[in-house]
């Protein structure tokens, strides 16, 4: 990749492989303003699934409870709507997701959780299963 790439702090000009964009965009940076953490897919010992059909879609990178990361054919752009279905173990989640950000085949989405669906309780339930599953979650109960 060459040129303007998006890091999470703003916009750079380098030149940089796919392998490190991807790590550019999907890395915390300590001056970054989370509400939820992210977790790499790669990295989690049991991963969240992202079935996808016929939007482009070609697999998930990271997910927190705000939104995803996917590697996409290039067809999707800013504010575009899609459609997205997650499954991790007894979990399925149906819900929408906006592009905010789209570039060289790597896109990040926000998720649009209408009230009264329960959509955030379930990505709630997701995030606290994710943890858990995976060494992140330390609770009282945990210690000891």
């Amino acid at each position: 990749l060459t040129g303007l790439y998006f890091t999470p702090v703003g916009y750079a000009s380098e030149t940089i492989d796919k392998t490190e964009a991807i790590n550019t965009i999907t890395s915390a940076k300590e001056s970054e303003q989370r509400f939820y953490p992210r977790y790499e897919i790669k990295r989690l010992k049991k991963p969240v699934v992202l079935e996808h059909d016929n939007s482009g879609i070609l697999g998930l990178i990271n997910i927190s409870r705000g939104g995803i990361a996917i590697r996409h054919n290039n067809s999707l752009q800013l504010d575009d709507i899609i459609h997205i279905h997650l499954l991790y173990e007894d979990i399925s989640i149906h819900t929408n997701a906006r592009i905010v950000f789209s570039r060289n085949g790597i896109a990040g989405a926000e998720f649009i959780i209408d009230e009264g669906t329960g959509t955030f309780n379930e990505l709630l339930y997701l995030n606290v299963k994710v943890e858990a599953d995976n060494g992140l979650l330390v609770t009282k109960l945990s210690e000891g």
